[in-house]
């Protein structure tokens, strides 16, 4: 693929229960919209219609990593994640992480993963070897980030697995 990224996205629709791939845009966008957060808007501005609020199932959750994401260089391991902001209601909201799930994403074959729709019940996604699966999360529910963690390294049986995942404030 071009310079740094592996060529495709996953997209997941929480309420049909699918997931599929799809390819990244052609170059001239990759060129204009580098990294995570440059990616990342792209993607929101051309998913976002008028009338979609922070909560609406249209609204897609998107983590994009960037063309240096998983090389050995500084800030080599960030991971974005963009969406409208839940706080204004019409702003981009927009968040960095560090860590292993963005190289970990990338060494699974894909750049990003945009999320759409609401889960009937608890779910996760387990990537893996270019594979996604969506998996019943009911037992891990109310649970912290790190039981949550443990728990679904368990669950997959890999202990290095790297998790996102959220929790009870």
């Amino acid at each position: 693929m071009w310079n740094g990224y592996m060529g495709r996205v996953l997209r997941v629709d929480l309420t049909r229960e699918v997931t599929w791939f799809e390819p990244l845009p052609d170059e001239s966008v990759l060129r204009n919209f580098v990294g995570g957060k440059g990616l990342g808007l792209w993607y929101l501005f051309g998913s976002v219609k008028e009338g979609i609020s922070p909560f609406d199932p249209r609204n897609p959750l998107i983590f994009m990593t960037g063309p240096l994401t998983g090389l050995k260089v500084p800030c080599g391991n960030n991971t974005t994640a963009v969406s409208i902001n839940a706080d204004t209601g019409y702003t981009i909201g927009a968040s960095h992480t560090h860590g292993f799930f963005g190289p970990n994403l990338k060494k699974a074959g894909f750049d990003g993963i945009i999320i759409t729709g609401r889960a009937k019940e608890p779910i996760y996604l387990w990537i893996h070897d270019g594979e996604v699966e969506i998996r019943d999360a009911a037992k891990f529910w109310g649970k912290d980030t790190h039981e949550t963690e443990d728990m679904i390294k368990e669950d997959v049986g890999v202990e290095n697995a790297s998790v996102a995942a959220i929790g009870p404030a």
